[in-house]
């Protein structure tokens, strides 16, 4: 299938990367270890797909762009929303212009 924004993941052995809705499933992350490994994967939305985008420090979570739509050329509505590998799923906004700029670590 359609590999979409290669990331790599904070603790250098693995890369993540958004894959289209196939079959009737919604599209999800799949962490591709670099060893060879078999990949494991994030929570997939209910529908659309996710696009990685920033990873947290440590780890915990990845902040995606999750498509409501079927395809990147018929996208619909788009949210940022944070993924952890637990299966957490937590909206922060909705609308296309909406980026990452960084993450804060509290003290």
């Amino acid at each position: 299938g359609d590999h979409l924004r290669p990331l790599w993941h904070p603790d250098g052995t693995r890369i993540s990367v958004g894959l289209l809705p196939s079959a009737g499933q919604p599209g999800t992350v799949a962490l591709v270890p670099l060893d060879g490994g078999a990949p494991s994967f994030l929570p997939s939305p209910d529908v659309g797909f996710d696009l990685p985008l920033s990873w947290a420090p440590d780890g915990s979570f990845l902040a995606v762009t999750s498509i409501a739509g079927e395809s990147v050329v018929n996208p619909g509505r788009t949210r940022l929303v944070l993924v952890a590998p637990t299966g957490h799923r937590v909206t922060v906004a909705e609308g296309v212009d909406v980026e990452v700029v960084g993450w804060v670590k509290e003290e």
